[in-house]
């Protein structure tokens, strides 16, 4: 089956639409070790990624795997918990499908985080990267809850 027929999307679409009780106008992708910010989001309704038809699955370490409704900010928000990459095996078409995805659904804002661990040097252990983006959230979610104050 291919998942780049608009109909793949649009029942990619129904089944995340089934789970989630509103429709969001804006949203997020965490990065690495950003997944903190989506313990802020009220009213969570989280769907993990191996449900949703056609959706590609998060294999990196501290990617949950999630993606979360719910209100940030007062704002409705879909929220990605874990994202993908290339480097994983995955074709730019399967990266893209979050960002299709978001637009039928009503997305009109997206905000995508990244750790940018590529800072650090080649052989930083991973605890030394979820120990900089645990210290990052706490400024990460009070950035992205001004953000949304704004829109």
């Amino acid at each position: 089956m291919s998942w780049d027929k608009m109909e793949d999307f649009l029942e990619m679409t129904a089944f995340v639409r089934s789970r989630i009780n509103k429709a969001p106008k804006f949203g997020i992708i965490l990065g690495t070790s950003l997944g903190g910010l989506a313990d802020e989001i009220k009213n969570p309704i989280s769907i993990p990624y191996d449900e949703i038809p056609g959706f590609p699955q998060s294999t990196a370490p501290s990617h949950a795997g999630l993606m979360i409704s719910g209100e940030l900010a007062g704002r409705d928000v879909l929220c990605m918990s874990g994202r993908f990459h290339y480097y994983e095996g995955y074709s730019f078409s399967d990266l893209a499908k979050p960002i299709r995805l978001f637009k039928l659904l009503g997305v009109d804002t997206v905000i995508i985080t990244n750790m940018a661990s590529g800072i650090l040097p080649e052989d930083a252990p991973l605890s030394q990267v979820e120990e900089i983006g645990s210290s990052s959230v706490e400024r990460l979610t009070k950035l992205v809850t001004a953000v949304l104050s704004e829109l």
